[in-house]
């Protein structure tokens, strides 16, 4: 018998959760018709875009400090965003990342990136050539890569891949579980994958 598929597994363990102490929390977009919805335990909410104030109290919890962005920008953030949290993050991350002092820009120069490509593709740039390169070699092999894998197909040596991996890491761009050479990395959202695979 073939081995199961992940979403297989998934729907399995959904199943298997009315039977156990867990609370399982599952997101997918609105048009993935899940299996499991109708079942007693299992309950679908219908997730809406933030609202403004949600989304300037998400901008605030992200940088911490409210002066580290001057109002018009955040504002300029905001409405680029739409209410799309992973789109607001991504943009003022973005934006922090300049390395620039913000507040002596002048706005019209100031490039918040229009779209959540344009904003996860300037991330990239940012990790610097080997870097982005590894997050495309990453990227090929999926949204999960184990790091034997990874350092097998990059054909880099360790003293490049480690440290290439740790500015992804340190860039929020993917997850790492366990160290080298056992450690695996998952990307934060399939966006940024499919971001750093069609480059």
């Amino acid at each position: 018998m073939a081995d199961p598929t992940s979403r297989e597994v998934f729907d399995l363990t959904v199943e298997q959760v009315e039977r156990l102490p867990v609370l399982l929390i599952a997101t997918f977009r609105r048009e993935f018709k899940p299996p499991w919805t109708g079942q007693p335990h299992a309950t679908a909410l219908a997730l809406r875009r933030l609202a403004r104030d949600e989304s300037d109290e998400l901008v605030r919890g992200i940088i911490g400090d409210a002066a580290a962005l001057p109002g018009d920008v955040v504002d300029e953030i905001v409405e680029r965003a739409d209410g799309v949290p992973l789109f607001l993050e991504e943009l003022i991350k973005a934006v922090l990342e300049t390395g620039v002092e913000i507040s002596a820009v002048p706005r019209t120069s100031l490039a918040v990136p229009a779209t959540l490509h344009a904003s996860l593709m300037a991330r990239l740039d940012r990790l610097g050539p080997t870097a982005k390169e590894i997050a495309q070699v990453a990227a090929a092999i999926g949204r999960d890569f184990s790091y034997e894998l990874l350092a097998e197909v990059a054909q880099r040596s360790e003293a490049e891949l480690q440290p290439a991996l740790g500015r992804i890491v340190d860039a929020g761009l993917v997850f790492r579980r366990g160290d080298p050479p056992q450690a695996t990395f998952l990307f934060k959202h399939a966006l940024i994958q499919e971001t750093a695979y069609s480059t």
